[in-house]
């Protein structure tokens, strides 16, 4: 069952990926410091702004993704 009011992040990526039948996320954009992936498998590529937090840091405008390499992306901006 889909719901629309859930209790956690996790649940809520939970929900989409089974909506949306995903298995993994292809790209976190805004990875910060991995807290979504305690409970589902980290996506393929992770970036962030911060080069502290990735391998590969580099800011959501500017990814190194070809045109069309990716179904599935997560982005969660910090407020």
């Amino acid at each position: 069952m889909i719901k629309s009011v859930y209790g956690s992040q996790i649940e809520i990526l939970k929900s989409i990926m089974t909506l949306c039948n995903i298995k993994r996320f292809d790209v976190d954009v805004t990875y910060g410091n991995g807290m979504f992936y305690k409970e589902i498998e980290k996506p393929i590529h992770c970036f962030d702004i911060d080069p502290s937090l990735v391998e590969t840091p580099a800011s959501s405008d500017n990814l190194p993704l070809a045109d069309s390499s990716v179904s599935s992306l997560i982005f969660d901006p910090p407020f």
